[in-house]
């Protein structure tokens, strides 16, 4: 198209895909002498620089492409290995300073976990002694409330054990900063994890590289299952021994109740004999001042059921004259008014012992027998519905 010299000029020109001011000055001195158009050759060159500039593109991506040198295929970006082949690329040697060969790689991963399995595994005893700046101080407070429950040595056990307590807790203090500073099972995890990806992006596609990570990775999940056993069991014999310690504190503040409690009852028997004299003699008023000096809720109760009892009573001897006059229908009418008012369940004396119920069940006993006394003599007509002991 043009003359020869000028056509190695626009090569040299060209050569590096960048045409500056000064390549171009020449060019069109050179083509205006040899009589071309200057708008002609400036769409010419530009048609060839942009052409040079695409094939300098396509030979550098060209040049990027990775060969299998088994079966000369294309292996794809970020593998190392050929997938038609299986062909391991570099599997030795580090390719860059930023990436690494398949045996350091899976070295690293070998040697992370090592350091996994030489942490210790999670148990009752270690982890009761790892946490022993909290098990301990909770351990000697139990043992000293039970001491002073008890009132014995076991306070002295209990100070004993405040002061340990006290002395585990600057330690573990102290130790905090190099704890912190050794790896932990977590640290370690996250490393292996980061080499095991690397190794599975860059050689995953060879069978036997895969089987080899695969192994390492089960050898892994092994050990952080082991160590999520490991704490479920700790956690269970702490929730024992906890339930334990509880159960044998308030067993003990139990007994120790009930002990004073059948102190304080038996101390106050001839308070109680007084109240029942009062009761038979009829005195109620005199009776309810002698339960306010009583503390005892069975003897609180005894006696608030014999004096309903009195009472109940003296209402259903009210209506036993009238048998004779054969005023049925007013006996029934006041039988069916004679009802027992549960006393060991008052809410408003906060009373709700067991025995103290058992001591008002055989009062009730007693009304219930005389109320049925009274309503057997009725015609079957007039008889009320007694209530069952058992519904007490």
């Amino acid at each position: 198209m043009y003359s020869e010299n000028l056509d190695k000029l626009i090569e040299l020109a060209l050569a590096d895909g960048v045409l500056t001011d000064i390549e171009k000055q020449v060019l069109f001195r050179k083509a205006e002498a040899e009589g071309i158009q200057h708008d002609e050759f400036e769409m010419v060159l530009e048609g060839k620089l942009q052409l040079r500039q695409k094939e300098g593109a396509y030979s550098k991506q060209k040049d990027n492409v990775i060969k299998c040198p088994s079966c000369n295929d294309i292996i794809p970006a970020l593998s190392k290995v050929c997938s038609s082949c299986g062909f391991v690329i570099d599997s030795g040697k580090k390719s860059s300073e930023s990436e690494k060969g398949l045996e350091d790689l899976i070295s690293d991963i070998e040697d992370t976990l090592v350091e996994i399995k030489s942490i210790k595994q999670p148990n009752a005893f270690t982890t009761l002694w790892d946490h022993s700046y909290i098990s301990l101080p909770i351990l000697s407070l139990i043992v000293l409330a039970i001491g002073f429950q008890l009132n014995n040595d076991l306070r002295f056990l209990g100070l004993i054990l405040a002061v340990i307590s006290w002395r585990v807790i600057k330690k573990k203090i102290r130790e905090a900063g190099i704890q912190n500073a050794q790896p932990t099972f977590n640290n370690l995890k996250a490393t292996f994890e980061k080499h095991f990806r690397n190794a599975k992006t860059l050689f995953g596609e060879n069978k036997k590289v895969k089987l080899s990570l695969d192994e390492l990775d089960n050898e892994l999940r092994g050990i952080e299952a082991k160590r999520k056993k490991g704490k479920i069991i700790a956690y269970f014999f702490y929730g024992f021994i906890t339930l334990i310690g509880l159960s044998t504190f308030f067993i003990l503040q139990t007994g120790s109740q009930f002990e004073n409690d059948s102190e304080t009852k038996n101390a106050e028997s001839p308070l109680v004999i007084k109240a029942e004299s009062l009761i038979e003699e009829n005195k109620i008023d005199e009776a309810n001042q002698v339960i306010s000096k009583i503390k005892s809720a069975d003897n609180i109760v005894l006696i608030r059921s014999k004096i309903q009892l009195h009472k109940l009573t003296k209402e259903m001897d009210a209506l036993e004259p009238l048998l004779a006059d054969k005023k049925y229908s007013e006996i029934k009418f006041g039988l069916s008014k004679v009802i027992w008012q549960k006393i060991s369940t008052d809410v408003h004396t906060n009373i709700t012992d067991i025995n103290a119920e058992s001591l008002e069940r055989d009062v009730y006993k007693t009304f219930l027998e005389r109320k049925k006394a009274i309503n057997e003599q009725l015609p079957k007509k007039f008889q009320v519905k007694i209530e069952d002991e058992n519904s007490f």
